[in-house]
């Protein structure tokens, strides 16, 4: 799905995609990656693009969640980071480094070629610009399913399909909807 920037000064495409962009799909601007999570699943399968220092970066991370969540990301950074320069630098190769205030960075002089990530329990993202530098968050949210909220913004049938559910029942389909 594409998207235009909503600043009238800075326009700038935008991709979202689960498996990331194919390289007929590069645009020139913002690219933002989803990268779902699996607590339960350790390895992700596109750990491929991993280094040894990916590894040693996130090895003193204790909880075994966290630290594949971060590998993954990492990994899926590496690809977004290459399918941003149409392949000319390969996943393997990016270098990072951490700000003072502990961001990760690209280590070398990459000119406008930015990038952000932000993680939940559940998924992360990764936001990659052609055109200079970029923030994203994400955030787990948890919706209210009282019976009052839903009749304030649900249809009818909506609330009616709703409450014949069980309360612990509700979050996903109230996300849906």
């Amino acid at each position: 799905r594409k998207l235009t920037g909503a600043r009238p000064t800075r326009r700038a495409e935008v991709e979202i995609s689960a498996a990331g962009p194919s390289s007929e799909q590069i645009l020139t601007g913002v690219q933002i990656w989803y990268v779902p999570h699996d607590p339960q699943n350790e390895p992700a399968p596109h750990y491929g693009t991993l280094t040894q220092d990916d590894v040693l970066e996130f090895a003193s991370i204790r909880n075994s969640e966290k630290r594949h969540r971060s590998l993954a990301t990492r990994s899926v950074l590496r690809r977004a980071l290459s399918a941003s320069v149409c392949g000319r630098t390969a996943p393997e190769e990016w270098r990072f480094d951490r700000s003072e205030s502990g961001k990760p960075r690209l280590s070398m002089d990459a000119g406008t070629l930015n990038f952000s990530c932000s993680h939940t329990r559940w998924a992360s993202i990764v936001a990659v610009s052609t055109v200079g530098p970029i923030g994203i968050d994400i955030e787990s949210a948890v919706i209210p399913s009282t019976e009052t909220w839903l009749t304030d913004v649900f249809t009818p049938s909506e609330c009616s399909a709703l409450k014949s559910m069980p309360g612990e029942e509700r979050e996903a389909p109230v996300s849906r909807l």
